[in-house]
């Protein structure tokens, strides 16, 4: 009994030790933004591809694939992930400047550099993309209240 004990107080007193070295430590909460991130994941779960949302320029639908086109490290990049658009889109409801444009598209609306007016419609003009995406008409109000009203 007299072994426990002093077990006991041992340890005790390494726990008290430990504590008082931990509080000399600067210890950070994670950052909020670091939390915020997006996993898109393929449908049958072989792959996932992580990404902040304000990364993300446009994402295309290609057949049953999504074309993730993003810019990391001042660089554009594309990752092609099995699955669809719809399901882009329910990840992505969280960050209303991520907004659908077209059956096939979803865009940042921050990196929209111009809008063009065409007889076709809608056209989106981004920074560090070279085509221009289409909006559809029944897109149209959405995308125009988004610019209008940036969040």
């Amino acid at each position: 009994v007299l072994v426990i004990v002093y077990e006991y107080k041992f340890l005790k007193n390494k726990l008290q030790s430990f504590m008082a070295q931990n509080k000399n430590f600067d210890i950070k909460e994670p950052d909020a933004d670091a939390l915020n991130g997006i996993e898109f994941e393929s449908e049958n779960q072989s792959e996932q591809f992580f990404l902040f949302p304000e990364q993300i320029i446009l994402i295309k639908s290609a057949g049953n694939y999504i074309e993730i086109i993003y810019k990391q490290n001042e660089k554009v990049s594309r990752r092609m992930i099995r699955n669809t658009l719809a399901y882009a889109e329910k990840l992505l409801a969280h960050h209303p400047f991520l907004i659908r444009c077209h059956r096939s598209s979803v865009v940042n609306i921050n990196c929209i550099q111009k809008v063009n007016k065409t007889s076709e419609g809608l056209k989106l003009d981004l920074l560090d993309y070279s085509r221009a995406v289409n909006v559809s008409r029944q897109y149209v109000l959405k995308v125009r209240e988004a610019l209008e009203h940036p969040q």
